[in-house]
């Protein structure tokens, strides 16, 4: 419920529509100062897009995740199992390094979730399977 919680955060804040807004004014920028036919100025355009891209994606992916705590707690009264995902996909990840990544590394998700969980008082009810 909790990873169904943050994908509906990505619609409520529309970040799709912002990460398309943002890709474009980048592209306009890049493109003015550096011009658009010289290989390196192209190769430095694109790494300044990716970085940027990247941090702000980060940001996206924290926010939803705090939605989709918000969600979980107000649909169950807890959020029993909020980090379960999470903590698991850190298991298999073989390090931290996000720099790069469009989505922060697990272990600073978990971390990040349980502040938010003890900053909001959250209940840590008892996990129950779904009933479908």
């Amino acid at each position: 419920m909790m990873i169904l919680g943050h994908e509906l955060g990505h619609f409520t804040h529309r970040d799709h529509l912002k990460s398309l807004g943002r890709t474009l004014m980048i592209k306009m920028i890049i493109a003015s100062i550096f011009g658009d036919s010289r290989t390196l100025a192209n190769s430095a355009a694109i790494a300044i897009e990716t970085i940027s891209n990247s941090r702000y994606s980060q940001s996206q992916e924290y926010q939803a995740d705090e939605f989709g705590l918000m969600l979980l707690n107000k649909t169950y009264g807890h959020v029993a199992g909020a980090t379960d995902f999470f903590t698991r996909l850190s298991q298999k990840e073989h390090s931290n390094w996000d720099f790069l990544s469009t989505h922060p590394a697990s272990q600073r998700r978990v971390k990040k979730l349980e502040q938010l969980i003890k900053q909001n008082q959250y209940q840590l009810g008892k996990k129950l399977p779904l009933l479908l």
